[in-house]
């Protein structure tokens, strides 16, 4: 029999995967390459524009923009 704490981590473990999984979905948008191929882009949760594909190659798990990014730290600093 489990007991109380791994049940409440696994629950917490379930929570975190589910909100993972909304956040992926919701700041993503289609984007059409020139060869008709479709793929996904995260959208900046900053501006809300697409995250430039440049960016996502240096760092695929970028949340913002650079301009985006470099306020989000100024602010972290204030």
């Amino acid at each position: 029999m489990t007991d109380i704490v791994d049940q409440a981590q696994e629950l917490e473990q379930r929570m975190r995967d589910e909100a993972l999984a909304h956040h992926r979905a919701t700041h993503r948008v289609p984007r059409i390459l020139g060869d008709g191929e479709q793929v996904i882009q995260p959208r900046d949760c900053g501006c809300g524009d697409p995250i430039p594909m440049d960016r996502l190659a240096r760092n695929p798990f970028a949340e913002r923009c650079v301009p985006c990014q470099a306020r989000f730290e100024q602010h972290e600093k204030a």
